[in-house]
Formats: C-alpha cells, sequence, structure tokens
C-alpha cells in the first residue's frame, strides 16, 4: 500500500510541475509570439532562398489562422458545441491552389 500513496503523491506532484509550467507559458505567450514574429521577419529571405515559395506558403498560413482565429472569437463557445464553418475568399483560395500545384510539382520532381 505504501507503493501505491508513494505513487499517488508522486504522480500529484508531477500534475502540479506541470500545471505550474503551463501557468507560466501562459503569462509568456504574448512576449514569446512577438519575439518569433520578429525573428520570422528576420529569417524569411533566408528561407525563402533555400525553400523557394516558403514566402508565400508562410502569408497564405498567418492568413489561414487569422480567418480561422477570427471565426473562432465571432462563434464564442458554440464553435466548441456545434463545430464551426470558415469563409475563404477567393484571393485566399487561389494562393492555396497555387501551393498545392507547386508541392506535388515538386514531389514529382523527386
Amino acid at each position: 500500500m505504501a507503493k501505491l500513496d508513494t505513487l499517488v503523491s508522486d504522480f500529484k506532484k508531477g500534475a502540479e510541475a506541470v500545471k505550474a509550467f503551463l501557468q507560466k507559458a501562459a503569462g509568456e505567450a504574448p512576449t514569446i509570439v512577438a519575439d518569433v514574429v520578429k525573428d520570422e521577419q528576420a529569417i524569411a529571405p533566408v528561407i525563402e532562398a533555400f525553400v523557394p515559395g516558403s514566402t508565400v506558403a508562410i502569408g497564405v498560413a498567418n492568413s489561414l489562422l487569422d480567418v480561422v482565429a477570427q471565426a473562432v472569437e465571432d462563434a464564442g463557445t458554440a464553435a466548441g458545441a456545434n463545430g464551426l464553418t470558415v469563409s475563404l475568399d477567393q484571393k485566399l483560395v487561389a494562393d492555396i491552389k497555387a501551393i498545392i500545384s507547386a508541392a506535388k510539382a515538386a514531389k514529382s520532381a523527386l
């Protein structure tokens, strides 16, 4: 029984450590995101040199995230309960199709 008590105690300590880490990370998230955005702008040209088209893909990913985030915020709690439908404008759809075509072409060239 002592081993079970120790196991439960250790598990509880571990869970408390994870909770403390997540709370700390959540508090630091705005600063971390700002640093990542700043760094992304600095390294984007380097990535583009090695992976042509990556700048477009990053831009599309950011646009998709913006559209989905706005839809989630607009829907509020209903988004989690009922699912979510997101509308994409013609430009974003065209950009996504271009990335898909480029990815298929790159794959077939391998």
